[in-house]
């Protein structure tokens, strides 16, 4: 006779388990609610454009592009990252939506009953004992974090970047949730599977999930700091041993942002001079070590009381790997002198083709770009350019690795900043400088070969020329 099987009981005490089955309960609860918050405020938006489509007779993606920033706005942190990921990737969304996004600012107040010291102890255990002092009040504060100023005890001023308590749970429920519309949205809108929205959001969701853990960010700013030695680009002294996956703890910069000091380094004369700063500190690192940040923006550039750049804020750092690196310099070397073919084939060999229409698009890009071969350096629409090879590229199913796209990204923005702080600003002429000093080589260096199939940037990062 077969003997009877007697039941294991589990040694987890009852307690642990009814906590267990009351958090897994809390969340059900939390993504119930949270799916309804999302459809209630799609349907609104949703209602508002058909309305405006059938009775205004608006175009629908003007109609979207009225409704969709507030709906996001409305939706917090991870609706916020979306519309700021649409904001950036011109060429794969239609300008009216790019333009509506542009906008977006990931600023919310402090949490009035958040206290950093016992925070702090929390986290950082004996460490806590290194500080003199820390500011209650943050000077910064956003949905995912927020910073403090605080002092050690050898007396060095400290930026103090602490994690929102929860954020967590609630970017893990947004993310399965957005994703999960993604896939369903690319189902029944053919036209959604063009641009990847699977793969937007997959990235999107693989940056937010990267910006929970500080030690990347810890680890990104070491890596830029030891790229940018010798620049004179300031960045600031991280103290790893008071850093943990919540909290980040480096050197305080003084200076302010360059969101809201243009104007007053224009009316100083020093325009220029921090316009070719700004593009250094994205080319001399790129070109030297392969790495760049791939979230340079207004807010996270300062200036110095002497003028001098300091850059924060390291979420987002791009590595590339030699050969792709040196194809890329030659490639925007290129660019910045204006053979627009070369740089196109350039290009193209750094990217995946092997789904696309290589030689229409080829023949698009050099015809494109031939036109502007006769402007002046004044009239060089720079941003308008690489906003047309992202957009070609995306009609021919050429594939651009992630970091790559990251860096086209960025080159729009340096193109907007550095003609903000000098309006007369040579982009071409002063981008060719900063990369000749950095590659060490003659004026007209040679470019890389055309070929069909590109060197990867991050094994498997790829994402539709965005």
């Amino acid at each position: 006779m077969e003997p009877t099987r007697i039941p294991q009981l589990s040694a987890e005490p009852t307690g642990r388990r009814r906590e267990k089955v009351g958090q897994r309960s809390a969340e059900s609860v939390r993504s119930i609610h949270r799916m309804a918050t999302i459809a209630w405020c799609v349907t609104r938006m949703m209602a508002a454009v058909v309305y405006q489509v059938a009775v205004h007779r608006v175009r629908p993606t003007d109609a979207l592009a009225r409704q969709l920033a507030p709906t996001l706005s409305r939706l917090g942190t991870t609706s916020i990252k979306l519309g700021q990921l649409i904001a950036s990737s011109p060429g794969t969304f239609p300008s009216a939506l790019v333009q509506a996004c542009s906008g977006l600012r990931d600023n919310v107040g402090s949490d009035p009953d958040f206290t950093i010291a016992d925070y702090l102890e929390v986290e950082l255990g004996d460490g806590f004992q290194r500080f003199d002092h820390v500011e209650a009040t943050p000077i910064a504060a956003a949905s995912i974090a927020q910073v403090h100023v605080g002092r050690l005890d050898n007396g060095c001023a400290v930026a103090i970047k602490v994690q929102r308590p929860d954020i967590a749970g609630t970017l893990v429920t947004d993310l399965r949730l957005l994703n999960s519309m993604a896939r369903m949205a690319s189902r029944v809108l053919p036209s959604l599977r063009r641009i990847d929205i699977t793969g937007l959001m997959a990235s999107l969701s693989d940056q937010l999930m990267s910006e929970l853990d500080f030690t990347v960010e810890l680890d990104n700013a070491q890596i830029l700091r030891r790229s940018l030695g010798g620049t004179g680009i300031r960045t600031p002294r991280c103290f790893a041993e008071l850093c943990t996956s919540r909290v980040l703890v480096m050197e305080y910069l003084e200076g302010q942002a360059l969101s809201t000091s243009t104007t007053h380094v224009r009316s100083e004369g020093s325009g220029p001079a921090v316009a070719r700063r700004v593009l250094q500190a994205l080319l001399a690192p790129l070109v030297a070590h392969g790495v760049f940040h791939a979230d340079m923006h207004a807010g996270n550039l300062l200036v110095g009381p002497d003028g001098e750049l300091g850059m924060v804020d390291f979420g987002c750092v791009s590595q590339l790997d030699e050969a792709t690196r040196d194809g890329l310099s030659h490639a925007l070397l290129a660019l910045f002198e204006r053979r627009f073919p070369e740089a196109a084939c350039g290009l193209l060999s750094l990217m995946d083709v092997s789904h696309a229409d290589l030689d229409a698009a080829r023949n698009q890009l050099i015809a494109v770009t031939s036109e502007y071969l006769d402007r002046s350096i004044e009239d060089m629409p720079v941003g308008l350019v690489i906003r047309q090879l992202i957009g070609i590229g995306t009609g021919h199913g050429i594939v651009m690795p992630t970091a790559l796209l990251s860096l086209m990204r960025q080159m729009l923005f340096l193109d907007g900043i550095t003609r903000e702080l000098d309006p007369s600003f040579n982009f071409l002429d002063e981008g060719a400088v900063a990369l000749r000093d950095a590659m060490g080589a003659a004026p007209r260096a040679d470019s890389p070969s055309d070929a069909s199939t590109g060197s990867s940037v991050e094994p498997n990062a790829y994402a539709v020329a965005a």
